[in-house]
């Protein structure tokens, strides 16, 4: 795969109830997108010297975006985010490529798995649009590989 394949744009994050599924939810008008995955590393030290091992891998998306007030059906708001937050719903979210030419759909970037929106900050600056931050952090394992990802 060549490397101009796809761009960011074609990156989404998307977000659905994790206990009933249904339809994805993109959350609208992203600005930035980015997801970490990583694990810590313990060092117990013993009087062979230092042994390592690596921890359960985790990860976590954040995003900022500008609010859609009026979003459609299939798509999240900056209220959504917020309702979201506030009464600490069980989601499952994914950071995915969409299928663009011959990059299918996650075979690009998959971070995925079920979690909560730990944080939303909505930024009202004079004389500029509504923005927002949000942090999805995924509490279970996560999905780098799924082949099914409708």
């Amino acid at each position: 795969m060549a490397t101009n394949d796809f761009l960011g744009t074609n990156v989404v994050f998307q977000t659905r109830d994790a206990t009933l599924g249904g339809t994805w939810k993109t959350w609208v008008c992203e600005t930035t997108l980015s997801g970490t995955l990583s694990s810590t590393v313990n060092t117990t030290e013993t009087k062979c010297g230092p042994v390592k091992s690596v921890g359960v891998p985790g990860a976590t998306i954040s995003l900022s975006g500008v609010a859609n007030v009026s979003p459609t059906g299939s798509q999240t708001s900056l209220k959504d985010a917020l309702d979201y937050a506030n009464n600490q719903t069980l989601l499952e979210g994914r950071m995915v490529n969409l299928a663009i030419g011959s990059v299918n759909l996650g075979d690009a970037v998959l971070l995925k798995g079920d979690g909560y929106v730990t944080s939303v900050t909505a930024n009202a600056d004079e004389g500029q649009p509504l923005t927002f931050d949000a942090v999805f952090e995924i509490t279970g394992s996560v999905d780098t590989g799924e082949s099914n990802e409708s």
